[in-house]
């Protein structure tokens, strides 16, 4: 025959019961924040590692290729590194320039880009000489990054002093 369980012993009463003060809980809720600061930690620590960083191109990088290699191929080239040899026409608000190239047979245009305030002692009429990778643009187009791109960990790390407020 079976007995029941007295009331005392019963888990459902242990439950209900209040404990006097919170011993343990600002030592767990310490352990809580350790942990999460710990893994804020790991994950910054490994996109910094795992950032792309990609080094600046050589100024003797080949030239943008010719129109019709660029035709049948243009994603072969795209990120590879390119010298832009030419006179600036013009310099946009966002501070690319427009660089005219002098191809035997005809004027390419180039819009370069860079990383911060890169461009803005170069004047109009300037002859320039840069290097950088061929990305793709927004509109479909491309264009001529300059400088070290850091992709959008880089640009986050890099923009985020200005984005906190100054104490």
């Amino acid at each position: 025959m079976m007995q029941a369980p007295d009331a005392a012993g019963s888990p459902i009463e242990a439950i209900g019961e209040e404990q006097p003060g919170c011993g343990g809980c600002l030592l767990w809720l310490l352990r809580q924040l350790v942990v999460v600061v710990l893994m804020v930690a790991a994950v910054v620590a490994g996109l910094r590692l795992s950032s792309p960083v990609v080094e600046p191109c050589p100024l003797d990088a080949p030239p943008i290729p010719e129109i019709e290699e660029w035709r049948t191929a243009p994603e072969l080239y795209r990120n590879a590194c390119v010298g832009v040899h030419g006179v600036v026409t013009a310099q946009e608000r966002n501070g690319d320039l427009i660089v005219e190239t002098d191809r035997v047979d005809y004027t390419l245009q180039v819009r370069l880009r860079g990383s911060g305030a890169a461009f803005e002692q170069i004047a109009v009429g300037e002859l320039v000489a840069m290097a950088g990778r061929i990305r793709k643009h927004e509109d479909g187009g491309y264009y001529v990054h300059h400088g070290v791109d850091r992709g959008w960990w880089g640009n986050l790390r890099e923009h985020l002093e200005g984005a906190l407020p100054a104490e």
